[in-house]
């Protein structure tokens, strides 16, 4: 997972806000709640396929702004 100093942590959740809504959510059961994928899926009503997916895209967007950042 995302395996970062606490500071880090509340860095990158200053671009959380950057991500649609769908990928907050995502994100955020995922990471701040531990829900599994498919917990994710039925919460959020939508395949396991789609709900890694969505994670998946706003774990590597957020790991570009966060490099850019860093950059």
């Amino acid at each position: 997972c995302l395996n970062y100093k606490p500071a880090k942590l509340l860095e990158l959740k200053t671009y959380l806000p950057l991500l649609d809504e769908d990928q907050r959510i995502a994100v955020h059961l995922r990471f701040w709640e531990n829900l599994s994928i498919q917990e994710i899926s039925n919460f959020m009503n939508i395949s396991w396929d789609l709900a890694n997916e969505i994670i998946e895209d706003s774990i590597l967007e957020l790991k570009n702004h966060f490099n850019q950042e860093a950059q």
